[in-house]
């Protein structure tokens, strides 16, 4: 009989966990191995120690440390699927599929790999444009991941659509399970007279919050305009009263002049 005890490595009163497992016979010389499971937290080291029985009385005991528990990818995080980071095929593909002067759709392809020697497991991934000086999160779209034979990679596409004049980060994340497993990050130059890199921004530019309202209401004034029904001739940033009020004004300056 075998009893395996797990105890913290750091200082600590009792033993974390125990379990006692039946060996059986051993005939001669022979070696056999017993195997044991124990659960403890992810957290910290452990020095494992074995003790071995026969007839109540304890014959033998072996000791092992183990560290670095929390750098192991937990059951449920486990996935062959990756995104592709190979020199000549980037993560994330940028495509414009159309644009216009206030608004631009891009195409975002995401290159995923199956590292593994299995078919894909159900994984999704999604894409997150943020505008590059503020933060803020101009839109964002994601789908399911079709089956990827082992060794293979596939390109999987998704839209979103932001201001334009503008640059961007777009964030790739891969989740299985609603588990975030892997992550990527691309830079989307759509401003001209800047760029920047995926780790940099070389200015800083002038933010209109309003490009990234959803469903803007029209202004007062706008609203003013259409009840009034003003026509397009009047002058353009005036009311009437005011555009009256400067052509008084021009009357009164012209006859100081030729006084």
């Amino acid at each position: 009989m075998s009893r395996f005890a797990c105890e913290p490595s750091t200082p600590s009163p009792g033993c974390e966990t125990t379990r006692t497992v039946e060996v059986g016979e051993l005939a001669g010389d022979r070696e056999r191995v017993v195997p044991a499971t124990l659960s403890v937290a992810r957290e910290g080291g452990y020095r494992i120690e074995t003790v071995v029985y026969q007839d109540g009385q304890r014959v033998d005991t072996g000791r092992q440390e183990v560290r670095g528990l929390a750098a192991l990818v937990p059951e449920y995080a486990r996935t062959p699927i990756q995104f592709a980071d190979e020199t000549t095929l980037p993560p994330l593909g940028v495509s414009v599929q159309a644009a216009t002067e206030s608004q631009a759709t891009l195409d975002i392809t995401a290159q995923l790999i199956n590292r593994g020697s299995v078919q894909s497991d159900d994984v999704e991934v999604s894409v997150i444009a943020r505008q590059a000086d503020s933060n803020l999160v101009a839109d964002r779209d994601a789908a399911d991941v079709a089956t990827i034979e082992p060794g293979r990679t596939t390109g999987t596409t998704l839209t979103v659509s932001v201001p334009n004049n503008y640059n961007y980060y777009v964030d790739g994340v891969l989740k299985k399970d609603g588990v975030i497993v892997d992550t990527t990050r691309t830079a989307v130059n759509l401003n001209p007279s800047e760029r920047i890199a995926v780790n940099e921004t070389r200015q800083s530019v002038e933010l209109e919050v309003s490009d990234f309202e959803r469903d803007r209401r029209p202004d007062r004034d706008e609203e003013r305009v259409e009840a009034g029904g003003e026509s397009d001739s009047a002058t353009p940033g005036f009311g009437v009263p005011v555009a009256a009020l400067a052509l008084l004004l021009g009357g009164l300056l012209a006859r100081r002049r030729t006084a």
